[in-house]
């Protein structure tokens, strides 16, 4: 994953067609009634890669927890939707302690106009905080699944 992480920064460095993007996004856990609120900052290169870094919270979990986790992957475009694919590292937070988390994420955007798109995100991750004592003990499934709601404005 740093391999790839380094090669997606090491040739997007010299392309031409960087942009980049400010996010939010929602996701509506039906589980528990709740949702997540995230924002994040892409740099997209050269209609190939991105990375991002963003951060999140739940406030209706018990405890509730906040993350900050950063995203890479590759892209590609059909039509005006763009595909992108790739993984994501970070920490969560809860009650003050930190427990690191790793993923994988895919999405699909749809351009509304040049500077304007919405979108739908899904994501799996590993979180180190799931056998902990929020959640009863190490039977825990530490994977976990979610999906979101996207705006992304194009700056």
């Amino acid at each position: 994953m740093r391999l790839l992480f380094t090669l997606i920064i090491c040739t997007s460095l010299y392309g031409q067609n960087n942009s980049t993007q400010v996010g939010t996004w929602v996701d509506p856990t039906f589980t528990d009634g709740g949702f997540q609120l995230g924002i994040e900052i892409t740099k997209l290169f050269d209609d190939i890669g991105w990375v991002s870094v963003g951060t999140s919270y739940y406030a209706d979990l018990n405890p509730p927890y906040n993350d900050l986790v950063a995203s890479g992957g590759l892209m590609s475009y059909l039509a005006n939707h763009k595909q992108y694919y790739g993984g994501r590292i970070g920490i969560e937070y809860r009650r003050g302690q930190p427990y690191p988390l790793v993923g994988l994420v895919v999405g699909n955007e749809v351009y509304i106009d040049r500077l304007l798109s919405i979108g739908l995100r899904v994501w799996r991750d590993y979180r180190s905080s799931q056998d902990k004592q929020f959640y009863g003990g190490s039977d825990n499934n530490k994977w976990r699944n979610n999906g979101a709601l996207t705006l992304i404005f194009k700056l």
